[in-house]
């Protein structure tokens, strides 16, 4: 007979994965009980098997239970935080899109937000507005600015990886079909985007997740939720792009491909901030 459980916690509301004639998650008794009803499944019957602290699952060290290796227990708890984080999104009012590579990604459909913006402080400390979604009347079609978000379990230095995507629509919320369109729009649409907008763009987005607060609360579905930093850790990088590596030319390029709708959206709210950059 085939094991269903990993079908079953894939169906739940709260992060859970079956392991052997196991089910296990993050959720409390009661939480993965009203999940499995949620499902249809309020025949089944479950009973608590075994507690863990999250460094005695990352670590493998699972008592009397099935056996499992380090980087497989790691593998499980990455499994279980992309749930938490994938529920969290979509309960924020996101819509879900799907890349090349099957996984979920993430964006606001035209009109979530007055004017589309977002409001946030950025690195330097300044209050901006950014749009994460537009209307370009040349090419016809609404832009939205999404991410894909996957946690990364190391043992002591876990965090989620926060990746950027830009897709189209003709409505405002239903994705165009065609995967050559939306890659050729992409490729045309967003050449002149440089770093800056891009880091822009996600700490925006990422605000909007935190309703303008400094970190993000996520259930996993017992008493303590997962707090996570809306800022993102900040680097310096001991090398940079050469002064020379970009031309006049390619500048030029660009803009042949790209109608800037970008410019001037930020309004800086005030103007008192260190100049240099803080790690």
């Amino acid at each position: 007979m085939p094991n269903e459980l990993p079908d079953v916690a894939t169906n739940l509301d709260v992060p859970a994965f079956g392991y052997y004639a196991l089910l296990a998650t993050t959720a409390s008794l009661h939480r993965t009980m009203e999940a499995l009803t949620n499902a249809g499944l309020g025949h089944v019957r479950i009973s608590e098997r075994m507690k863990l602290s999250w460094p005695e699952f990352i670590s493998a060290d699972w008592k009397d239970l099935p056996r499992a290796h380090v980087g497989e227990a790691r593998r499980y708890a990455a499994s279980l935080l992309n749930k938490a984080i994938a529920t969290f999104v979509r309960r924020k009012g996101t819509l879900a899109g799907t890349l090349a590579n099957n996984r979920p990604f993430w964006f606001f459909a035209n009109s979530a937000f007055p004017k589309n913006e977002v409001k946030f402080t950025d690195f330097r400390g300044v209050s901006v507005r950014r749009q994460l979604v537009g209307y370009s009347n040349k090419r016809r079609v609404y832009w939205h600015f999404g991410i894909q978000v996957r946690s990364s379990v190391m043992g002591g230095d876990d965090f989620f990886l926060v990746s950027p995507h830009v897709t189209f629509s003709a409505d405002g919320t239903t994705l165009l079909l065609s995967k050559a369109q939306l890659h050729s729009l992409r490729r045309s649409f967003c050449k002149s985007w440089w770093n800056k907008r891009w880091r822009d763009l996600l700490q925006g987005f990422i605000a909007a997740l935190a309703d303008g607060g400094d970190r993000l609360s996520i259930d996993l579905g017992g008493d303590v939720p997962l707090v996570v930093s809306s800022r993102f850790r900040a680097f310096v990088s001991p090398i940079s792009p050469s002064e020379d590596a970009g031309t006049e030319e390619d500048a030029s390029v660009a803009e042949d491909f790209v109608e800037d709708e970008w410019d001037e959206v930020g309004e800086i709210e005030h103007a008192e901030f260190d100049t240099e950059e803080r790690a």
